[in-house]
């Protein structure tokens, strides 16, 4: 789950393929006795729905969800309408598994969907484009990937968490692994945000 920049909104996806887009400031107590309004913009009821993550920028809302990202271009800042299901705007290669993590950023020239594979492979498509902007691939002896984060700082450097307790730090100006550490306890990395 996560918030939609710049909005009152956030998105959830389940494990059924459907992604639901909540108004937070028009969901009603519990003793008003009715549910909270949503949309749901069904995907693919065969692919799993492990991981989310959407943006916003003023020509478009991206996100991605599981195994591909899409455009909601019906969505409104001001309503919770989406017209259709959704946009498919590219389809990944299943021969990389599902996406373990994903995440979106926007920068002063660029809007970025960032997504790690089940295969270790980290791709980078930039939004405008109609291929992807890089691609990297983790060592498969550090584990599989379970978080990810950008840098603030122009989005120069990467860290991915592994499911064995590795960080690995990317420098992305020149695309290359630059260093590792390992947890102390070994265990998995669920969570990592850029301070």
């Amino acid at each position: 789950m996560t918030m939609i920049d710049n909005s009152h909104s956030l998105v959830s996806a389940s494990s059924n393929g459907t992604l639901h887009i909540w108004r937070v400031d028009l969901v009603s107590s519990k003793k008003d006795g009715h549910k909270p309004p949503s949309v749901a913009s069904s995907i693919s009821p065969s692919l799993p729905s492990s991981s989310s993550s959407i943006g916003t920028s003023p020509q478009e809302t991206a996100a991605a969800v599981s195994s591909f990202p899409f455009s909601l271009p019906g969505l409104r800042r001001q309503g919770v309408r989406v017209a259709g299901n959704g946009t498919v705007v590219r389809t990944l290669d299943v021969g990389e598994g599902s996406i373990v993590c994903v995440a979106h950023f926007i920068t002063e020239s660029a809007s970025l969907v960032v997504y790690a594979t089940q295969r270790g492979f980290i791709h980078c498509w930039d939004l405008r484009m109609d291929r992807e902007a890089w691609v990297l691939k983790a060592p498969r002896e550090l584990g599989f990937l379970t978080a990810m984060t950008l840098g603030t700082d122009r989005h120069a450097w990467l860290v991915c968490g592994t499911n064995r307790g590795y960080l690995l730090l990317y420098d992305l100006r020149f695309l290359l692994l630059v260093k590792v550490w390992r947890h102390s306890s070994h265990g998995p990395i669920y969570r990592l945000a850029a301070a």
